[in-house]
């Protein structure tokens, strides 16, 4: 199991008595995006520090916590990196999501055509 599913599980049976902190942990839990799992990482290791006497109580050490927020600092660092410099309005980018949605709507088409009628190929 990855760390921010491990703190979440522990934080979510820790904190099974406090709603508002259950709350946050939802909170942080949204999202998917990978900017969004840095963010939840650090989120995560913060609040597990400011509660940190709950989550002693389950044996929850510091040091996932600590993991979490490095975890955290080496993706943010990797992924500044990955999009720096990139052109997001490069021309193979704007045809590649034009490509992209031309085809999604040719696909959908089908799909809602095919449910309604039946093909019927001939012969002549």
């Amino acid at each position: 199991m990855d760390t921010g599913c491990r703190l979440l599980h522990s934080f979510r049976y820790a904190f099974r008595n406090r709603p508002d902190l259950l709350e946050r942990v939802s909170d942080i839990a949204e999202g998917s995006a990978h900017a969004d799992m840095i963010q939840d990482l650090n989120d995560l290791a913060v609040l597990g520090r400011e509660n940190a006497g709950l989550l002693s109580a389950i044996k929850l050490e510091a040091a996932a916590l600590d993991e979490a927020s490095n975890i955290a600092e080496e993706m943010a660092n990797l992924f500044a990196a990955s999009t720096a410099g990139r052109e997001d309005n490069s021309a193979a980018r704007i045809i590649g999501d034009k490509a992209f949605t031309y085809l999604k709507q040719a696909v959908d088409e089908v799909t809602a055509l095919q449910n309604k009628y039946v093909f019927i190929l001939s012969n002549n």
